[in-house]
């Protein structure tokens, strides 16, 4: 395997203090900016035995480039399966090098392997990956 090769997989406890600046970042401009986040909320809601959502992480070298992650949904009127995209995030000096485009592709495989059908996800800020 190449030590340069971009590798997306599921976020680990000690990965928190990487997800949390990535917070601070993606919060920029938005009402809840100053707000007091902390990051023992962030590892009750990713790191517990339910975790909220599948959070996924992009790096290099060991070196976390993004993420992003995805909740499993039921569509009513379809009667299928599939996933939210969401939160999803790329530091800003490794975007427009296809980080972003390797997490919605892991993102959209795990929906698939979960028996998902479809995914989707809508654009919070266009500065984010």
């Amino acid at each position: 395997m190449s030590e340069n090769k971009l590798v997306v997989r599921v976020a680990v406890e000690s990965d928190i203090d990487e997800i949390a600046g990535m917070i601070d970042e993606l919060v920029k401009g938005h009402p809840a900016e100053n707000w007091k986040r902390h990051k023992s909320s962030l590892k009750q809601a990713y790191f517990n035995g339910a975790p909220i959502a599948h959070l996924y992480i992009a790096e290099r070298k060991s070196v976390i480039l993004g993420m992003g992650q995805w909740t499993r949904q039921y569509d009513m009127f379809w009667g299928q399966f599939g996933g939210v995209l969401e939160w999803l995030y790329v530091k800003p000096e490794y975007r427009g090098s296809g980080v972003a485009a390797a997490i919605v592709v892991e993102l959209c495989s795990q929906i698939r392997k979960s028996g998902g059908s479809y995914a989707m996800g809508e654009g919070m800020n266009p500065n984010v990956s």
